[in-house]
């Protein structure tokens, strides 16, 4: 079954309609958080992340941009 649920993440980890539309991920903090390197992050403070950057990245996938439907089993 892990392989079956590998193929749609994979499809949309590189030809998403997400990734193709929104190249960011927004969320709005619901507490107060403070990282490791003490920056704080108030409450309700709106958060972006460049997903599609992150899909694409050597250092994080092997072939990056070549389909790999097993990727995730």
């Amino acid at each position: 079954m892990r392989k079956a649920a590998s193929f749609p993440v994979e499809t949309q980890r590189l030809e998403g309609i997400l990734t193709r539309m929104y190249t960011v991920h927004k969320k709005k903090a619901m507490t107060g958080l403070t990282l490791s390197d003490g920056t704080c992050i108030p409450k309700v403070t709106h958060l972006s992340v460049p997903t599609r950057v992150f899909h694409r990245d050597s250092a994080v996938y092997d072939n990056p941009g070549v389909f790999s439907p097993f990727w995730f089993s």
